[in-house]
């Protein structure tokens, strides 16, 4: 982080008896000597320059390899990777030449120009104040106006933070008040952007709120971002003469870059003791955790992954979602109609070692009994976002709860504790208040944005021997109780999405989707 303090005197010149015009001017610490004109300066002080973070990346081998006619040394390589942060202004003083009574009149212009190397890039802010920087008189700048060295009942009050004014010799600005404002370059025009309108700086010490000149997420560094940046005062016939001063801060923050799965992992999988470790050159999904999901930063593509599944080595793609959760973005394919698999609590959401059955592609229809079929599994269709867009494998209840909510079709009530989703995931909550909607909410709610980033596939349901809806519709269990026979489910569609109001009985074949368990 840079930190930048900019020191801004004022010196203000009354009307004298014969009717000299009254201005405002800076001056340096230095008083003036006589009644002529003296001209305002705003003084640089730049502090000491620091780095946020050091981020360390090591190669190494250190092996010896022999051969019958050649003899090879490899080095182990290190090297520490610094971002940066330059920030310079095209001048150190900002000037006021001229403020009659009762008018405003704006500062000259400095440039701002920040540079950094950072791959997320970085936040200009800007503050006023200082309890540390001290000026004539020993006077403290703890607070936001500019204030006579000389007088300190004589001061230009800052306009609210969050104010926005157009003109600050409007009648609805005070007198003997100041404001700043800021424009950016814009690389599309090869110009600046508008000024805007004057508002307050808030205090240094102020953390909640922030005055945010400019916000980057690439890295600049070539040829650095440009900000202008000014002052205004407004004063009045009765205020006195002298320097006024304080402190004007422009302090630039690396944005802190983000930690992918592939990051969350390793640092997890490093820790004394773990037992992470990869499969087939996958993470598995039953390794996943409340500290690697939150560990996650939600950028972009970047929250995505591939992990394996140890129960069946299907690699399947997860993601990091708008609502903090992890989500599976494919459908389960687990189970097969040739052979029944083993399911236990290791490997399974499940309390107890439980067999998921052989797949049948008729009869299809129980409430009693774990049916699936997987026929389907491979095949792809209709799907949006990341996913595989496989159709996955069809479970009715009782089998999507690994067994323990198979009820007759006028029994059971409450929601499904267990299911057949890799340990360390669940299925997701239905309804009003579950986690289907909250996602929807955390999409702006908007069902393109939920549908696209869930990757759903339009992939149908199956009942009795009849595959339905493929590539119109997609069907996903939640483990939300709706009434005798039947469980909430989410329904997509080339259209939009029911994201809760959806249910089915539970004789029929949905796909499953899985959420991590890290809350």
């Amino acid at each position: 982080m840079r930190l930048l303090h900019l020191a801004v005197p004022f010196l203000y010149t009354p009307f004298n008896k014969n009717g000299t015009t009254r201005k405002i001017i800076q001056r340096r610490k230095s008083e003036a000597k006589d009644n002529m004109k003296a001209k305002s300066k705003v003084s640089l002080i730049i502090t000491t320059v620091t780095l946020l973070s050091i981020y360390g990346i090591n190669l190494y081998s250190n092996t010896n390899n022999t051969a019958a006619l050649e003899y090879t040394t490899n080095y182990g390589v290190n090297f520490t990777l610094r971002p940066s942060i330059n920030v310079s202004l095209s001048s150190s003083d900002l000037v006021i030449t001229d403020l009659l009574p009762n008018t405003s009149s704006d500062s000259n212009v400095i440039t701002i120009n920040v540079a950094s190397n950072n791959s997320t890039g970085y936040v200009l802010n800007s503050s006023v104040g200082s309890n540390s920087i001290t000026g004539t008189n020993n006077t403290s700048y703890n607070n936001r106006n500019l204030t006579n060295t000389a007088a300190n009942n004589y001061t230009f009050t800052s306009l609210d933070y969050g104010s926005s004014v157009s003109d600050m010799s409007s009648e609805d600005v005070d007198p003997n008040t100041w404001g700043y404002s800021y424009a950016t370059y814009n690389t599309s025009t090869s110009d600046y952007n508008a000024w805007s309108n004057y508002s307050g700086l808030p205090l240094y010490s102020d953390t909640t709120n922030i005055a945010t000149l400019k916000t980057t997420n690439t890295t600049s560094l070539a040829t650095g971002d440009n900000i202008r940046f000014k002052i205004a005062a407004k004063a009045s016939s009765t205020q006195g003469s002298g320097e006024y001063t304080n402190i004007i801060n422009f302090i630039a923050v690396g944005n802190p870059t983000p930690v992918s799965f592939y990051d969350a992992f390793s640092e997890a999988a490093s820790q004394p003791g773990s037992t992470i470790s990869q499969l087939n050159g996958y993470y598995k999904m039953q390794d996943m955790s409340a500290e690697i999901c939150n560990a996650v930063s939600l950028y972009d593509d970047a929250s995505h992954i591939q992990l394996i599944d140890t129960r069946d080595n299907e690699i399947y793609w997860i993601g990091k979602l708008k609502d903090d959760r992890c989500w599976l973005l494919d459908n389960l394919r687990l189970g097969s109609n040739d052979y029944p698999i083993e399911l236990t609590p290791q490997d399974t959401n499940i309390e107890e070692a439980w067999t998921l059955p052989r797949g049948i592609t008729s009869g299809f229809g129980s409430y009693t009994m774990a049916q699936i079929n997987a026929a389907y599994k491979n095949t792809t269709t209709t799907s949006y976002g990341l996913g595989s867009g496989k159709v996955g494998a069809y479970y009715n209840y009782c089998a999507a709860s690994g067994g323990t909510y198979c009820y007759d079709e006028n029994s059971g009530i409450g929601n499904a504790e267990y299911d057949v989703c890799p340990a360390n995931w669940k299925s997701p909550t239905g309804g009003t208040n579950g986690e289907y909607i909250s996602l929807f909410w955390a999409s702006n709610n908007d069902s393109a944005i939920f549908r696209n980033s869930l990757s759903t596939p339009l992939s149908g349901r199956y009942f009795q021997a009849t595959q339905a809806f493929l590539n119109t519709y997609g069907y996903f269990w939640s483990s939300t109780y709706y009434g005798a026979g039947s469980m909430l489910d989410l329904v997509v569609s080339s259209s939009g999405v029911d994201y809760y109001r959806g249910f089915n009985t539970r004789e029929v074949g949905n796909s499953i989707r899985c959420i991590a368990n890290n809350q």
